[in-house]
């Protein structure tokens, strides 16, 4: 009889250390992957051209250990001294979530990675912009603006951008002689004059001259370019403010816009599309997490532009996963309470091994 309770609290013992010892190194690796460290360079950091030249920067990412699932790249440049051509992907980030757009100084795009299961990870390019040098000579800045949002998987910080490294372009020469657009000077119709001649019956009747002068008009009316509504999102609340584990989330974007939906913490990403009057909704289909989550919307709109949203909400209980921010118990507390565990296991083993000793064999 000794024997056979002795086995089954051995056994009990065995199962329960090394469980124990696994779900407090899970907790501690959770919490390691939590410190945001991606940092964002613009490559080459230095570039001498030409006026007229055309040349490309890469932007590279090192990601410091964190996974990615997308970055929202916004740069700005000096208009008078750069022409921005272009703004694509790179081949550490295969999917575009919103089109690039460049022009007045600023270029901005969305990458992402392949799927939440492949993230992005290590260093490499996310994307490529192309300029033309248009200054007549003197140096030049390229930077990453404060827009600039780099998405992790898994992390408590939804944001886990730390840095960012601008370029410099030094412009040489004065280029291409500028093309002279002539004066075009518009013919004038000259002023014509009527002055009817009185008759002899009635000599005392003058009739009045009469002076016509055409009008020339040289108004042009410039083409006026509709005003696409901006993108907007908001997530379903109780009158405290709290959401439910499974909140709707709707907002309104150009009529027939795709719109890119990103929940953070795990994250959550789905694509819906705008219906005719511009509104969009969506209601996860898993519980998210209790604890406070932020939401990123993008939409690639019909004409070609894009937009973005972002906004916090928090889910007030029953989610399920990891919670964000400071619901996550510290790694030092669930070590304590293991170690509760562990002594209440070992009194209960003591307990039985005298209660046996004095039944006897």
């Amino acid at each position: 009889m000794k024997k056979v309770v002795f086995f089954i609290i051995l056994l009990i013992v065995l199962i329960v250390v090394p469980i124990t010892v696994y779900f407090v190194g899970q907790q501690q690796e959770l919490r390691s992957r939590a410190a945001p460290a991606t940092v964002l360079a613009l490559n080459p950091g230095t570039v001498t051209k030409n006026n007229s030249d055309t040349f490309s920067f890469d932007v590279q990412i090192d990601t410091g250990g964190n996974n990615v699932a997308m970055a929202e790249l916004h740069l700005t440049y000096d208009a008078t001294a750069l022409e921005a051509l272009s703004i694509t992907n790179g081949p550490l980030a295969p999917k575009i979530a919103a089109s690039g757009v460049v022009g007045g100084g600023a270029a901005s795009i969305t990458v992402r990675a392949e799927s939440t299961t492949q993230p992005i990870r290590g260093t490499g390019t996310i994307a490529v912009i192309r300029f033309k040098a248009i200054g007549s000579g003197g140096q030049s800045q390229i930077k990453f603006t404060t827009s600039t949002y780099v998405s992790g998987l898994g992390e408590n910080n939804p944001n886990v951008l730390v840095n960012t490294i601008p370029a410099t372009v030094q412009i040489t020469g004065s280029g291409i002689t500028p093309t002279v657009i002539p004066t075009i000077i518009p013919t004038v119709i000259p002023t014509i004059q009527i002055t009817p001649q009185p008759t002899a019956t009635d000599s005392s009747t003058t009739l009045p001259t009469e002076s016509l002068t055409p009008t020339i008009s040289l108004e042009s009316t410039p083409s006026a370019e509709a005003s696409n509504s901006a993108i907007q999102v908001a997530v379903e609340s109780d009158e405290s403010g709290m959401s439910s584990n499974t909140p709707v989330i709707r907002g309104t974007a150009p009529p027939g816009s795709t719109v890119t939906i990103v929940i953070h913490s795990d994250p959550v990403t789905v694509v819906v599309t705008t219906d005719e009057n511009g509104h969009y909704i969506y209601t996860p289909t898993e519980p998210l997490a209790e604890g406070t989550h932020t939401i990123v919307v993008t939409s690639q709109n019909p004409d070609g532009t894009t937009g973005s949203a972002t906004s916090e909400f928090t889910v007030a209980g029953g989610g399920i996963g990891s919670a964000g921010g400071d619901e996550m118990p510290t790694s030092g507390s669930v070590t304590y309470t293991m170690l509760l565990i562990g002594i209440s296991i070992l009194l209960l083993f003591g307990g039985v091994m005298i209660q046996v000793s004095r039944i006897g064999p």
